[in-house]
């Protein structure tokens, strides 16, 4: 019973780190996105639908505890 419990312990610890790791990506993403748009690298239709998403993804896992 305490290797399984260890074993969930240690798996929770897996996912949590790597939608940290997510997380940390999508606020890169954003700011890469805000910065191309800044410059007019890309067309205002695209940036808002993009960057909507990249928002509402940080908001969900943001959400996670």
């Amino acid at each position: 019973m305490l290797i399984q419990k260890q074993q969930l312990w240690h798996s929770l610890n897996q996912v949590f780190s790597k939608l940290h790791v997510v997380l940390e990506e999508a606020h890169a993403t954003s700011y890469w996105l805000r910065l191309l748009y800044a410059v007019n690298l890309i067309e205002d239709t695209a940036f808002k639908s993009i960057h909507k998403a990249c928002i509402e993804l940080q908001k969900m896992l943001s959400s996670i505890k």
